[in-house]
């Protein structure tokens, strides 16, 4: 397109950007399973065998997503794959702000307040991880 500025470097920094925070979250998290399950547990939607389940399965899933961000061939579905996930974590939030829990979210291995105060700042958070997901999943690749 004429007159178009190209700006190759926008999706390398989101890339980036995206590949450490899933990284990171995931490192985190995968020595801590319990920690995990807890958090899990609170926010009181899964039975305890779903809670460790995805106590070992999400750190994995986040961190194999963040590194497949980094490769070329597997970036489309490593995109798709933390849109999946940000879509169902904003989902729990949702539902978690909605029945006035005040839990910790465990998204980093730490114990992240999630009283009403602080669902805004999450959740805003989120949307915008999401959304860096999907514009690194349906940009045309050059």
């Amino acid at each position: 397109m004429a007159g178009e500025i190209r700006k190759p470097w926008v999706p390398i920094i989101a890339t980036l950007f995206l590949a450490a925070v899933f990284i990171a979250a995931g490192v985190l998290k995968i020595p801590h399973p319990d920690a995990l399950y807890a958090s899990i547990r609170q926010f009181r939607l899964v039975n305890s065998f779903w809670a460790l389940v995805g106590a070992y399965v999400f750190p994995w899933a986040e961190f194999w997503a963040g590194v497949g961000l980094c490769f070329g061939r597997s970036r489309r579905t490593a995109a798709l794959v933390i849109c999946a996930l940000m879509v169902l974590f904003i989902a729990v939030v949702l539902q978690a702000w909605a029945r006035g829990l005040d839990i910790h979210c465990g998204c980093f291995g730490s114990s992240d307040d999630l009283s009403p105060d602080n669902y805004p700042a999450l959740l805003f958070r989120d949307v915008g991880l999401l959304l860096l997901g999907v514009f690194l999943a349906f940009k045309k690749r050059d």
